[in-house]
């Protein structure tokens, strides 16, 4: 049983990295059981498809985002101190990235959306389900931020939704460019566009 999960995990990971890197219509299986180190049986007895291969590698993915706003939201910096790490940790997956393979990889999330939300319903259902995750564990620094009278008073829940989008957009943007530190620089106007004064960072 221990063997079993090991080699579900291996699959997982691989499959992270692998349509990290290239999307998901460039990986084949036997990419990701080469990348493993498991034989295609092994794939097949715990994923059906390739696609649920992506819907497992994204839910990984989901958690690993989710873990870096949460420590963000739970620490005791400044609210915006808190904002802005999101924008720093998006960052430096992104120079890890371009340390390993010369490239920004990007956002998963934002890059399977593109690639696969329209064309596969549990895909999409996948997706809706990791964004709602990551608003709910950015509520508590949009909600720190109103009581602080940084931005307006409003929804957090549309705040925690605008910063999301911003930061997907900007994710897409640095890729282009192939430049992880505008990440932050474009990050640091996050206070802004919530209706806030932007100021220094702290």
């Amino acid at each position: 049983m221990e063997a079993g999960r090991g080699s579900r995990e291996l699959i997982v990971a691989a499959a992270l990295r692998l349509f990290c890197a290239r999307g998901f219509a460039a990986v084949s299986t036997q990419d990701i059981c080469d990348t493993a180190g498991v034989q295609k049986g092994s794939l097949y007895h715990f994923f059906k498809a390739k696609i649920d291969v992506a819907i497992a590698a994204l839910e990984r993915y989901g958690d690993s985002v989710a873990n870096v706003f949460r420590a963000a939201a739970e620490g005791r910096d400044l609210p915006e101190r808190k904002l802005l790490k999101i924008f720093e940790g998006a960052q430096a997956m992104g120079e890890c990235h371009q340390a390993e393979a010369g490239v920004m990889y990007g956002c998963l999330h934002g890059n399977l959306s593109l690639e696969l939300a329209a064309a596969d319903e549990r895909v999409r259902a996948c997706l809706v389900g990791i964004t709602r995750r990551w608003i709910m564990t950015l509520n508590p620094i949009m909600e720190e931020l109103m009581a602080a009278r940084v931005i307006p008073l409003g929804d957090p829940h549309t705040a925690g939704h605008t910063v999301l989008a911003y930061l997907h957009g900007v994710v897409l943007m640095a890729k282009a460019a192939n430049e992880p530190a505008l990440i932050l620089r474009m990050g640091q106007q996050a206070i802004g566009l919530l209706g806030g004064r932007v100021g220094p960072s702290r």
